[in-house]
């Protein structure tokens, strides 16, 4: 017995090691590539390939910020990785100016970054697990820089600088409140949905999302984020409300 305990404690730090240093790891450096990335690359339903890049937080627009956040988890500056109160009535209800999700985005960054996409208990706890590491180890900055560079945008499209690029042909700082919203839109099924020709649903998601960008007084809401870090060189002057 003691020697199947010695090896299971010699596994789980060995375990949380390597974990722990691949989470620092991206701390830093982009994602390189993602499980779902992989997946898309070898399905059969569609013939494109694969666009992904990595654009910096700075090189983004204020307004794709805000909307990812208002539509995704407006909650987002001020939880730890899991919003209990967001899980409970985590639905989109269409006649409501509310939307929300039912994972924060601190958890679907570490379910797109390090785990698999299909559902089961066990990657839920894995999630829980290296939502706990993401949110002790980043800032909220880097949290929702790699959000927004690995998330599927479109058809085989990731990141915000393909999805800005392939419909509207912008780079992610050009962005317009409606180019912003139309592409934070479609991540309920960004394979069904097309940021270039929305339909009926989609434009009402996007005004939706373009109301909760005003209501939540738009790159002014940036600044929560900033209060949750110890710097005092945050210059609150690059967010004034355009």
């Amino acid at each position: 017995m003691r020697k199947w305990i010695g090896l299971a404690h010699k596994i789980l730090v060995v375990f949380i090691s390597a974990t722990v240093a691949w989470v620092l790891l991206y701390r830093f450096l982009p994602v390189p590539y993602t499980n779902l990335m992989l997946q898309r690359t070898f399905e059969n339903y569609s013939c494109n390939p694969v666009s992904y890049s990595w654009t910096s937080y700075e090189n983004m627009n204020e307004k794709i910020k805000v909307c990812a956040v208002a539509s995704e988890d407006q909650r987002f500056p001020f939880h730890w990785g899991v919003d209990i109160a967001s899980m409970r009535s985590a639905v989109f209800s269409e006649g409501r100016k509310n939307i929300r999700g039912a994972s924060t985005i601190t958890q679907q960054v570490a379910k797109n970054a390090f785990l698999w996409p299909a559902r089961s208990y066990v990657r839920k706890v894995a999630e829980l697990y290296f939502t706990i590491l993401i949110e002790s180890l980043w800032t909220k900055e880097r949290i929702l820089e790699v959000y927004l560079n690995i998330a599927e945008m479109g058809d085989h499209i990731f990141g915000v600088k393909e999805a800005s690029g392939y419909f509207f042909n912008k780079k992610p700082s050009q962005l317009i409140l409606k180019n912003a919203a139309l592409i934070i839109g479609t991540l309920p099924n960004p394979v069904k949905y097309n940021a270039a020709s929305p339909g009926r649903y989609l434009r009402k998601r996007s005004e939706q999302i373009s109301y909760l960008y005003q209501t939540l007084d738009g790159p002014m809401y940036l600044r929560e984020m900033y209060l949750k870090t110890s710097t005092s060189l945050y210059d609150f002057k690059k967010y004034k409300q355009r």
